[in-house]
């Protein structure tokens, strides 16, 4: 019986809009998955510090407007690490797919052998559970965590 009356309560704030599931602002629903280089046919959270790692975001009827699509990045220590943002307009309701992607290691191995610079990601303490935020419009939607072994 305590079971069902929290259940009940559950879906009374999910209705009422105080908890929302993931990914989903006002009418806007939105499914999102990671993976990594170029094999989007296989998500995964886990990642090498050598992989270009890509959030896919698929929006689902996004009314017509003008949209800011924002990913930003925290590395294992908690702090901001990359953003990137995109910019589209749609003329009328249809379904979205934007990205965002962020590369750990962006000289060459023989580069990083012989620099002492901090811009290279060398240097970088990469090692261990990240997460990435995701805005449409400010407003954050998504929070995913991954990890890099």
């Amino acid at each position: 019986m305590g079971n069902q009356k929290l259940i009940i309560a559950a879906v009374v704030l999910l209705i009422t809009g105080l908890i929302l599931p993931e990914g989903v602002i006002g009418n806007i629903v939105c499914d999102s998955f990671m993976y990594k280089n170029e094999d989007v046919g296989t998500p995964t959270t886990q990642f090498s510090a050598h992989d270009r790692i890509v959030i896919r975001v698929k929006f689902k009827n996004l009314k017509k407007g003008s949209y800011t699509f924002q990913a930003d990045w925290y590395n294992a220590t908690g702090e901001f690490q990359d953003t990137s943002s995109s910019y589209f307009t749609i003329q009328k309701t249809i379904n979205v797919v934007s990205e965002s992607q962020l590369e750990l290691m962006r000289a060459g191995a023989l580069r990083r052998m012989f620099s002492t610079s901090e811009t290279t990601g060398y240097h970088i303490k990469f090692y261990g559970l990240w997460r990435v935020k995701i805005f449409l419009n400010g407003n954050k939607i998504i929070i995913k965590e991954f990890e890099i072994r």
